[in-house]
Parts: C-alpha cells; sequence; structure tokens
C-alpha cells in the first residue's frame, strides 16, 4: 500500500478512534486550504500579467512547504 493509498483507507474509514490522527488530517487540510487560496491569487496575478519572479519563487515555496507538510502526516500516521 503506498502512502495515497494509505491516506485514502483512513480517510475512508473516519478514524474517530483515534483523535490525534483526526487532528492531523483537519490540520492538514486546513493548510492545503491556505496554500490553495495563495496559489490562487498568484494565478490571477498571473492572469492579469502582474506576475512576477518573486510570485514565482513564492508559488516555489508554497509548493515545498505543501509537500513537507504531506511528508510529515505520513511519517506520523505510519508510526
Amino acid at each position: 500500500m503506498n502512502e495515497a493509498e494509505y491516506l485514502r483507507f483512513l480517510i475512508s474509514q473516519k478514524p474517530n478512534d483515534y483523535p490525534e490522527i483526526r487532528k492531523l488530517i483537519k490540520e492538514l487540510i486546513n493548510e492545503v486550504n491556505h496554500i490553495g487560496v495563495n496559489i490562487n491569487q498568484i494565478v490571477h496575478h498571473h492572469n492579469y500579467e502582474l506576475y512576477s519572479k518573486a510570485d514565482r519563487e513564492q508559488l516555489i515555496a508554497y509548493m515545498r512547504k505543501l509537500n513537507a507538510t504531506l511528508k510529515e502526516a505520513v511519517v506520523s500516521l505510519g508510526n
């Protein structure tokens, strides 16, 4: 079972017996939502040709943060 399948399994099982897992999943969802808002703002700027090199660097930083957060969740859930 790979990481994505494991996370889908946990979410589908609605781990009510594991409040720490529910809390971690909720935090991960919130983080993804916040990053998504920021990405949408950058894309909006790009569509109006207001996109700058700083926006590109910020987008890369957000994606790295998202990947790090996801990896952290997978490691925590694996233990």
